[in-house]
């Protein structure tokens, strides 16, 4: 597919998405400049959980950034099916809310919100969405000046049905499994989590543990020559891999050639050994 640009300023992009019509800033070192490459984000991912996402479903998507994901979930839960997006950061959830609006996803629920483990409120730094940056790197909870916004639990959706939940926090991953524990005992959705550091993986495999859920490694690298614009740009080589947790309740049974996390101090580095996957894809 040809790359279609539709609109442009100074930092924003509206341009021909893999799932539908997107938004995007120019400045965005690691979304912004994969979408303006390859006209995808973490695309592995999206065809994984597809196979656990049906019409009529609830998904969380908790740190939804502009909606790469929150697209593609809108599209497969259907009309009748729902999308809760999360996004702390205004500027970003601005995005996100207009990436909706392009597409008319009446489905759609976005929060700006920061999930966390009870309710409350925390700082979020003011950034400079006109320099060069890694915005959905932005790590929250240790800031002192910013924007206070406001943080819930997500028990307190008191959600009637739910289906899958998708965690990419920064670090806060653990804190929004305890925050959501009523809920997954209840549904026991599939929950997908970023897992990609060493020192944090033993806090989220416990508390998945704890949760009765089975956990596996997907691990997959952030460039694919077959990308949605076909292009060969290997930029993002040089990320090296993605590394996720797909987690299943231990009461559900599902076949599944990913390799499972062997126990809470398991991380993706030991993983990738195991594995021989190299840390930058050849």
């Amino acid at each position: 597919m040809q790359k279609k640009v539709f609109f442009r300023n100074r930092h924003l992009v509206i341009t021909n998405y893999k799932y539908g019509y997107l938004l995007y800033n120019q400045f965005d070192r690691i979304i912004g400049k994969a979408v303006g490459l390859y006209g995808e984000w973490c695309d592995d991912e999206l065809k994984l959980l597809q196979r656990f996402i049906k019409k009529g479903d609830v998904v969380l998507d908790v740190g939804a950034n502009i909606g790469t994901h929150t697209l593609f979930f809108a599209k497969k839960v259907g009309e009748k099916g729902r999308v809760y997006a999360f996004e702390p950061q205004r500027i970003i959830f601005q995005n996100l809310c207009a990436n909706i609006s392009l597409n008319w996803l009446t489905n759609v629920d976005c929060k700006q919100v920061a999930v966390g483990k009870s309710s409350g409120r925390i700082t979020v730094p003011q950034l400079n969405y006109l320099q060069s940056k890694n915005f959905g790197g932005l790590r929250l909870g240790a800031h002192k000046e910013g924007e206070q916004v406001p943080m819930i639990a997500l028990d307190e959706l008191n959600l009637r049905r739910c289906n899958l939940i998708k965690i990419d926090v920064e670090l806060m991953e653990a804190q929004v499994l305890q925050g959501a524990a009523k809920t997954i005992a209840k549904h026991k959705p599939v929950i997908f989590v970023e897992n990609n550091t060493e020192n944090y993986s033993k806090e989220i495999l416990a508390q998945v543990k704890k949760l009765g859920y089975v956990a596996y490694w997907h691990i997959r690298p952030y460039y694919h020559r077959k990308n949605y614009y076909g292009n060969k740009n290997p930029f993002f080589k040089r990320y090296g891999n993605e590394a996720n947790i797909i987690c299943v309740h231990k009461s559900k049974h599902i076949r599944s050639k990913l390799p499972k996390v062997q126990g809470i101090h398991d991380n993706c580095f030991k993983a990738m050994v195991r594995l021989r996957i190299p840390l930058v894809p050849k």
